[in-house]
């Protein structure tokens, strides 16, 4: 590769829609020189193959030539420059078709893309863009946790806001109303999916996208952080013929991604699975996954009724979210199928409470319900810096996530329990009594052995 002088490139750098000072101060990539038929960029030796694949997607319609650069002098450009975007003053009022022309400019649109890729790499969850007064700001969700990213001009929110609009086929014009919309990019080795929440603020709008990157390769439950015991547990049930197996917890618990898990422990020639998914995350050769879709009714009770003619083993339920789709799945596990779905609960014991409150009696729930699992992911202590904060985990001290689970399988002496009438705390008192691990104890477990801290326990565990 052949090395140049950044300082031979003032003039042109001057004049270019330069990427976001984060991103290329994360992936070590700069824009050079660009026409309308080539582009020239500038990448350090530490620069990941990966990144530069991702930049020739990003831009296909031009022939793309890779310089190598000095760590030193991109850190003093880097130190001299705002955001390399240029659009003199911000109008709240302008037109639609003049909303349109600036949401289309390259710029912008790289803007956006970059903004993306960024959250990529970090492995984000969430991208939150927030339009303040006198600035935007950059969020991103990583590990569960926000983590700042850069201030982008305030001028450029408008711009920025509209393109995403475009993007998710919503009205540009609106800025009254909350909006919600979807949309796939090709950024990456996979297509991102992309879901999109905007709702108006005082003195602008809150943007935030969900990164659904479809994966092929699917993580293992001892990978979760599933110690054995509960392995062999939902192994054991996952066997059965017939049933009810449910995972809980809030939103971003991991709950999909145990689902997934034991899908592909499970998955064989001679079982039919379907899934129903909101969306699908993980591609599972030989699984038959359909994706909600609201816009049209596809929702989990419609798609449901169906499945239960296409003659299936498994059937996978995204969330059970109200009375209807409970009943549908109770019916589907007392017909002879294995039913896996997930709800929202604080713990495994609540399972039985809320599966009562959706109107599912006792009779039916000990005799349907297999085994339940709560789970709550926590941080890992950084191994690079041992949690003091470094460049490898953006200076938080963490990196990555495992699951603290606790989990029981329906017995005679708990259905006894049960049918007799037995209050929700009695029950609870009785699992712990048995033997089940509370999530409490086990995030005790991980301070001891260093694997993450006690302030993180608090944080995800209220005890």
């Amino acid at each position: 590769m052949i090395q140049i002088n950044l300082d031979d490139y003032k003039e042109s750098l001057k004049n270019l829609d330069q990427y976001p000072i984060q991103y290329t101060r994360n992936s070590g990539v700069i824009k050079l020189k660009e026409d309308n038929k080539n582009i020239t960029i500038g990448v350090l030796e530490t620069t990941k193959n990966r990144t530069i694949k991702q930049l020739k997607e990003l831009h296909l319609e031009k022939e793309l030539h890779i310089l190598g650069i000095e760590s030193s002098q991109l850190t003093s450009y880097l130190s001299k420059i705002g955001s390399g975007l240029n659009i003199e003053n911000e109008d709240e009022n302008l037109e639609e078709n003049d909303l349109n022309k600036l949401a289309n400019d390259a710029p912008i649109i790289n803007l956006v893309n970059s903004i993306i890729i960024d959250g990529i790499n970090k492995g984000a969850s969430d991208i939150h863009i927030e339009g303040y007064k006198d600035e935007v700001a950059l969020r991103y969700r990583v590990d569960g946790v926000l983590i700042n990213g850069d201030r982008v001009k305030r001028n450029l929110f408008t711009p920025l806001s509209s393109r995403i609009k475009i993007m998710a086929n919503l009205n540009i014009m609106e800025r009254r109303q909350p909006q919600d919309g979807r949309c796939s990019v090709q950024l990456s080795d996979k297509p991102v999916d992309l879901r999109v929440s905007i709702i108006p603020l005082a003195a602008g709008e809150s943007i935030v996208l969900r990164l659904f990157i479809k994966k092929d390769k699917i993580i293992t439950l001892k990978d979760l952080g599933f110690d054995n015991e509960k392995q062999e547990l939902l192994s054991k049930t996952s066997k059965l013929p017939n049933g009810l197996i449910l995972i809980t917890g809030p939103t971003g618990s991991g709950k999909t991604t145990t689902l997934n898990a034991l899908l592909q422990q499970i998955n064989s020639s001679q079982k039919k699975i379907i899934t129903i998914e909101d969306p699908v995350e993980y591609n599972i050769p030989g699984v038959n996954q359909i994706q909600v879709n609201n816009d049209i009714g596809l929702n989990f009770s419609t798609i449901l009724r169906r499945v239960l003619r296409q003659d299936p083993d498994v059937i996978m339920i995204g969330e059970i979210r109200d009375k209807e789709t409970a009943d549908l799945a109770i019916r589907a596990a007392l017909t002879g199928h294995l039913v896996l779905s997930t709800l929202h609960t604080n713990d495994a014991p609540s399972t039985l409470s809320r599966l009562k409150d959706m109107g599912i009696p006792d009779y039916l729930l000990t005799s349907v319900l297999k085994a339940s699992f709560a789970q709550r992911l926590i941080r890992t202590l950084c191994k690079n810096c041992g949690g003091n904060g470094c460049s490898s985990c953006s200076d938080t001290g963490f990196k990555g996530r495992i699951a603290l689970v606790e989990g029981f399988e329906m017995t005679e002496d708990l259905e006894t329990l049960i049918l007799d009438g037995a209050k929700p705390h009695q029950i609870k008192d009785y699992l712990y009594k048995i033997g089940m691990e509370s999530l409490y104890s086990q995030g005790l477990k991980a301070i001891k052995l260093g694997i993450t801290s006690n302030d993180e326990i608090k944080r995800v565990l209220t005890c």
